[in-house]
């Protein structure tokens, strides 16, 4: 009905743009929630009496917040982090954790020793105890270990002893990536435009921001649930003095 304005019902849809010239946009998929707050930040004029006889509106701060259920690397490069190409390695690390393997010959070869990268400690899992890690020649519950292969050497009197291993090694498979987080200089930050939609009873409501720097990334972990990464992030004008565009198909 005219005059009455138009309902907005769901999450909507949420695409991030760097203002990088030819950037691909990235949807913000799984979109849980999205918010936008016009906050103005406003100066009274009081006199003898109780009530504001004037009020000037200054500065006006325009923030947001978008939490998504899945993790996307390039969207939190894009928004947040900003690393250059060459930080992007074309590998993933996995974790072997509790990985059982029997010394044999005061050795053991973990089962992805040839793509191994750090290693996370060994128990005995029929004492609780945790082996001690030492450069070479271990006495009995120490280890040494060659990352480069590996190879875990132990003491010969634990020969035929079971123990567990712990690990992080690589994988190249297709889409695999880590980003190194390096430390950049102070007030380089990543902008991007925002581009919110949502539709409903045929009416759609449209938020343009042509220039925002996110303010904080965040995710947790805990059990039963599933892990929500949220981003916040906060406008400016661009290079042309527009902050952005408010669109609906029912404007009044």
């Amino acid at each position: 009905m005219a005059g009455r304005g138009q309902i907005s019902f769901h999450s909507g849809v949420l695409f991030a743009k760097s203002t990088i010239a030819l950037a691909a946009s990235i949807r913000v998929a799984t979109l849980q929630e999205t918010s936008f707050d016009f906050k103005a930040s406003n100066k009274e004029l009081f006199g003898e009496n109780q009530f504001a006889e004037a009020i000037g509106r200054g500065n006006v701060k325009i923030s947001g917040k978008a939490k998504t259920g899945r993790f996307n690397g390039a969207l939190m490069n894009q928004v947040f982090f900003q690393q250059p190409t060459s930080s992007l390695l074309a590998q993933a690390k996995l974790l072997a954790l509790d990985e059982p393997g029997t010394v044999a010959t005061a050795a053991v070869t973990v089962a992805n020793g040839a793509n191994m990268l750090e290693d996370l400690g060994v128990q005995n899992p029929a004492t609780g105890e945790t082996y001690v890690r030492v450069a070479a020649t271990p006495a009995a519950k120490q280890y040494a270990v060659n990352e480069s292969t590996g190879v875990y050497t132990f003491n010969a009197t634990e020969n035929a002893t079971l123990l567990t291993f712990s690990y992080l090694y690589k994988t190249v498979a297709a889409g695999a990536k880590t980003m190194q987080i390096n430390n950049q200089p102070a007030g380089e930050a990543p902008t991007f435009k925002a581009i919110f939609s949502q539709k409903f009873q045929g009416k759609t409501l449209t938020l343009t921001l042509n220039a925002l720097v996110a303010e904080s990334l965040a995710f947790g972990f805990k059990a039963e649930d599933f892990s929500m990464p949220d981003f916040s992030f906060a406008a400016q004008a661009d290079s042309n003095g527009l902050v952005g565009e408010l669109s609906l198909t029912s404007f009044e």
